[in-house]
């Protein structure tokens, strides 16, 4: 879907690189779609089926258990028999041994494919996708990031569950706006207020301070958190509709395998898990994970301005709803005759259906306006009386935008834009744009994390 839309919208700093995607893809779509399909969908399909005959060939080959007898001991004081149960404290693994050397070949063959093709298909997922703004989701987000924990981690066991209690955590903090206070977007789901913004900060309170029961020892207060969890990804359906909490609810599940694989293997690392991350016990390799993760999430906190205005650097952090933005765009087109005709900025015009934040990110609007430029050229009769540049053949287009959170009385201007189909615009991805809410330069502050201080550290 996402490589035969003729109508992509492409980030801004990708411009160049989305555009000859295009014009590639549009002369080798049939051969490309195919690549695509055994890539993404044949990797994630014979991966899966490669780790399924690894479960079932461990079962199938693992001998039959049977009970253990002590050996009986004479005591030298007592002279009876006493019993003395395996240390298995003591039992250590020689490092100088691979840890896959007991593995029969064919098995160790089997996973290191059913890796490597896990790992192709992600990575090529999130290359695909990049081809269109519409197609970047939060959801996938998360299981991307779960995928290369679990494919690089050394410790599986203990990386995936903190990662993902991360996940949870951060979503919290996004939280804190005033749009979730006040109970939107449940209102505008039919949920009255009384009732929806208790609830709003019931969710706060579970993914800021709940979230720590996954990794909790005690009965009781995992089933208790993870109970909630998925009540909370099944009520969010009215909200968010299925593909996020069919993402979600699979990833949580990963607790209660671990918590079931317990029973086997009672002295795995994961038993004090929560105790040992907040004593500081874990790996290296963990925490590592957790100060890269958490300055991707603090990063788009410190740029001027909001970011869930201007879209700068939220998608490489977590961009779950942190507001109910809503917008006001048009394009002005200055016509042959003198006049100027303005024309409410329409994804529909390109033939897409775009709903949501993403309609109100400007990075958005100035894709969809160079589409439309191309789309004139093109076809310059689908803009009759709009004056054409002789030399590119492009019209001359105007963008202007105006955003605001739904609770908020004051707009912002976020777009001012004049002949968008001839501007060189240099987007930053995570970073500062002059273009981008310039009401943020008013002024000469340069002051640390100031706009005008972005701008100058680029």
């Amino acid at each position: 879907t996402i490589l035969s839309n003729p109508n992509r919208l492409c980030h801004p700093y990708l411009l160049q690189t989305c555009l000859s995607w295009r014009q590639t893809i549009d002369e080798n779509l049939t051969q490309i779609q195919f690549i695509s399909d055994i890539v993404v969908s044949g990797g994630t399909i014979l991966s899966g089926f490669l780790f399924l005959l690894l479960v079932v060939a461990h079962y199938w080959s693992a001998p039959a258990s049977t009970p253990h007898h002590p050996t009986p001991v004479t005591s030298p004081l007592t002279k009876s028999s006493s019993f003395s149960p395996p240390d298995i404290s003591t039992e250590t693994h020689n490092p100088s041994t691979p840890r896959h050397a007991s593995l029969p070949t064919w098995k160790y063959a089997v996973t290191l494919m059913a890796l490597s093709l896990m790992l192709l298909s992600h990575v090529a997922r999130e290359v695909i996708s990049y081809a269109d703004l519409v197609y970047r989701h939060n959801g996938v987000y998360m299981l991307f990031g779960v995928v290369l924990v679990f494919l690089f981690s050394p410790r599986k066991r203990e990386a995936v569950p903190v990662f993902y209690f991360l996940c949870y955590w951060w979503a919290g903090t996004l939280k804190f706006n005033s749009d979730w206070l006040q109970g939107y977007p449940f209102v505008l789901r039919g949920f009255p207020q009384l009732l929806a913004t208790p609830l709003h900060v019931y969710v706060i309170v579970l993914e800021l301070v709940f979230s720590f029961g996954l990794l909790a020892d005690h009965q009781l207060v995992f089933w208790l958190t993870i109970t909630q969890y998925y009540a909370f990804h099944i009520v969010s359906y009215g909200l968010v509709k299925w593909f996020y909490p069919a993402i979600c609810i699979p990833l949580l599940s990963i607790y209660v395998a671990l918590r079931w694989t317990k029973r086997s293997a009672p002295n795995s690392p994961s038993r004090s898990l929560l105790r040992r991350m907040l004593t500081l016990r874990l790996s290296t390799f963990i925490y590592l994970i957790i100060i890269t993760f958490s300055l991707l999430n603090v990063i788009p906190k410190l740029l001027p301005g909001e970011t869930a205005l201007t879209g700068e650097c939220r998608q490489v952090g977590l961009h779950m709803i942190d507001g109910h933005i809503v917008c006001r765009s048009r394009h002005s087109f200055p016509m042959v005759n003198g006049d100027i005709t303005h024309a409410k900025l329409n994804y529909r015009r390109v033939g897409r259906k775009v709903f949501g934040r993403t309609a109100c990110t400007p990075s958005t609007a100035v894709s969809h306006t160079l589409l439309l430029c191309e789309r004139f050229r093109n076809d310059p009769s689908a803009a009759r009386g709009v004056i054409f540049n002789a030399t590119t053949g492009f019209p001359t287009i105007d963008l202007q935008m105006h955003s605001k959170r739904f609770t908020a009385t004051k707009e912002h201007l976020m777009l001012d834009l004049k002949d968008v189909c001839h501007s060189s615009l240099q987007y930053k991805y995570c970073g500062v744009n002059d273009w981008v809410m310039p009401e943020r330069f008013e002024g000469d502050d340069e002051s640390f994390l100031s706009a005008r201080w972005w701008l100058s550290v680029g």
